[in-house]
């Protein structure tokens, strides 16, 4: 899912709206989730489809982060695969991304973070 011309449209239950982000292992899509009436996010991993052992790891760290419940980590809310690649879907947190801060963060900045 390299460009936003191949962005889903839906993936599960979801309804993509837009593109959040891009990097080396994939996208995070900001969606609907129609059956709860909230937004969510959802980060599509690629290219585990050739690294059968990357899927199970990822797996994994989704079963750890979801159990962590502090108000500074997103919730976790599920974990699945669309088209072949597995997604995470959790809390969206509206705000600016932490890598558009000015650098360096000033000390009150990064306590209210």
């Amino acid at each position: 899912m390299s460009s936003d011309a191949r962005a889903p449209t839906t993936i599960g239950d979801y309804r993509v709206l837009r593109v959040l982000g891009r990097g080396g292992m994939g996208a995070v899509y900001l969606a609907d989730d129609p059956v709860l009436d909230r937004r969510v996010a959802i980060k599509v991993i690629d290219g585990y489809r050739e690294h059968p052992s990357a899927r199970a790891r990822f797996l994994t760290e989704a079963r750890a982060i979801a159990r962590l419940s502090h108000p500074n980590v997103v919730a976790v809310y599920r974990a699945g695969e669309h088209a072949g690649e597995p997604y995470l879907v959790s809390e969206f947190v509206d705000g600016t991304p932490l890598d558009r801060l000015a650098r360096p963060v000033p000390v009150a900045t990064a306590r209210a973070i």
